[in-house]
């Protein structure tokens, strides 16, 4: 487990090409550019310059050309532009969870109404980390197929976050869900909205918040269904906590790292794992470092879509899909 100051300077991380270590799962958009019209348009200025009434002066004694006695045929009628399609609609918006007793967290809410009960993913950054830049890539990934609850760390200084210990980390994860479920929209008009399914949640997170996640919530057992952890570097689980996992309605879990430190760990895990009866995907991409972006996010995208395919609430809306976003 990385300290502050590690996770703080993971954007200055240099990673190296990937080697993919443990065979995936089956799998999952390109900018689109405008190219400038500015030459075409000095073209046409200067076409209409020499059209303009200097154009016509004709020089003393000059003959008249022929083809200014006949009518000159009108130019044919360009076809009109092709009108811009609608602009899509947004998938979902991003404000502030008030926590009785902890730091805000955030909240993606997806688009639609009430009459959409979506479930629920949560995020926990690492220490050092902010809420704001975890939020931003799962919220893409999720889009409009449900809620993302980004935890927010106890304030570690410039805006950062760490989890004092895995206690905390799990009574604030209690106080967070608890404030989703009593939350009401904001407003004398608030917008519809979907309702949150909290039964069996998500769970996905990055160091610090994977290390004591997986502490936590093996103390909560009938609770959380789906389990992501990347760079957790830590092998706490046991058989018998495994099992009580599984038996509570947990199902899949995913280990990803970039590290040979969590690689090892995470080959512990998935054999104690398997043995408590836990479906387990695990994937090492040799060189990434010690990351959630880079070689590592393409493989975060397929490790979560494999976590939630067995669970039909997670079943894309029409015309939404992951985007992968890294940060």
């Amino acid at each position: 487990m990385r300290g502050p100051r590690a996770e703080a300077g993971l954007a200055r991380a240099t990673l190296g090409p990937p080697r993919l270590m443990f065979a995936p799962p089956p799998p999952r958009a390109a900018r689109l550019g405008l190219a400038c019209a500015a030459t075409l348009a000095g073209a046409a200025a200067a076409c209409a310059a020499r059209s303009g009434p200097e154009a016509k002066t004709t020089a003393p004694g000059a003959p008249t050309a022929r083809a200014a006695a006949t009518p000159a045929t009108p130019p044919a009628a360009l076809p009109e532009a092709a009108a811009a399609p609608p602009a899509a609609e947004p998938s979902g918006r991003l404000e502030p969870l008030p926590v009785p007793g902890y730091p805000t967290s955030l909240l993606w809410i997806p688009a639609g109404g009430p009459e959409r009960h979506l479930p629920l993913l949560v995020v926990a950054h690492g220490a050092g980390g902010r809420a704001e830049v975890h939020c931003a890539p799962w919220s893409a990934r999720v889009g409009a197929r449900g809620f993302v609850l980004c935890l927010r760390g106890q304030a570690a200084g410039a805006g950062t976050g760490y989890y004092p210990d895995h206690p905390w980390l799990g009574r604030a994860l209690d106080a967070a869900v608890a404030a989703l479920e009593a939350r009401r929209p904001a407003g004398e008009a608030p917008r519809p909205e979907p309702r949150v399914d909290v039964t069996l949640a998500a769970y996905a997170g990055f160091s610090q918040g994977a290390v004591m996640g997986a502490l936590a919530l093996m103390s909560r057992p009938g609770r959380w269904g789906r389990l992501l952890f990347v760079e957790a570097q830590q092998s706490d689980w046991s058989v018998a906590a495994a099992r009580r996992w599984r038996d509570a309605g947990g199902r899949r879990v995913a280990l990803l790292c970039g590290l040979p430190l969590c690689a090892r760990a995470a080959r512990t895990s998935e054999w104690i794992l398997r043995r408590g009866g836990v479906e387990v995907w695990t994937r090492y991409v040799e060189g990434a470092g010690h990351t959630y972006v880079g070689p590592l996010a393409p493989e975060i995208d397929r490790a979560f879509e494999w976590l939630v395919a067995d669970d039909a609430r997670w079943a894309r809306a029409e015309g939404v899909g992951a985007t992968g976003a890294a940060r």
